[in-house]
């Protein structure tokens, strides 16, 4: 069970850094030579995901990265589901849930709902589990027309 919960851990702190927009806290979830593919994008090496992130959470803030809009808030994935399988030192695992994000899209608000779902492979290391590999996909994606009103 402490291998579940530690692998469960791993995909929360990756949440957590799409949320905070965090791309060490991101690149964190990741052995140095890891493989993810996201939004069209490969990249290997926890660096370079660190990198896209950094430049991905920049862009989108300034309105020139997904989705086309000026992204305010971003909710971490929220998983239904981890079906996890241990196999010693290395494990899989796939879940599905929401992402929403919410922004602006010229002065129009605007909110994006996903129906994502990950296809996850994971290592234990010297330092505890981490993605190996990542494969990010979405089922759908849907835009709605939105008031925001935004707080931190």
């Amino acid at each position: 069970m402490a291998d579940r919960a530690a692998i469960l851990d791993v995909m929360q702190r990756y949440a957590r850094g799409i949320k905070k927009s965090d791309s060490q806290l991101l690149a964190s979830c990741f052995t140095d030579d890891a493989l993810l593919e996201s939004n069209g994008q490969t990249l290997v090496g926890a660096k370079a995901i660190e990198a896209y992130y950094k430049d991905w959470f920049t862009s989108t803030s300034s309105g020139k990265g997904m989705f086309g809009m000026e992204r305010v808030v971003s909710t971490p994935y929220l998983a239904s589901d981890a079906d996890i399988v241990l196999n010693g030192d290395r494990a899989k695992a796939e879940s599905s849930g929401l992402a929403v994000h919410a922004g602006k899209r010229g002065d129009e608000g605007l909110v994006v709902v996903r129906g994502a779902y990950y296809e996850d492979e994971f290592v234990r290391t010297a330092s505890g589990w981490k993605f190996s590999k990542r494969f990010h996909g979405n089922y759908w994606a849907s835009e709605f027309p939105a008031k925001l009103i935004y707080s931190k």
